[in-house]
């Protein structure tokens, strides 16, 4: 027995209901940059610690 879906609202929501401008292109770059650079020093961090067990664990 499922229940029935909920009656959908006909109004959109204040803040969808008027046109947003698009980001412009240098805002857009700058943030696949930083979401490049943020993941870049993710895997660095990671590879760093695990050469340094690899380091400690040869006499």
């Amino acid at each position: 027995m499922t229940n029935p879906p909920p009656p959908r609202d006909p109004q959109p929501a204040p803040a969808d209901a008027r046109r947003h401008a698009p980001w412009p292109t240098w805002r857009i770059v700058a943030a696949y940059a930083l979401l490049a650079a943020l993941a870049a020093a993710g895997i660095w961090c990671i590879d760093l610690k695990a050469h340094e067990s690899v380091v400690s664990s040869h006499p």
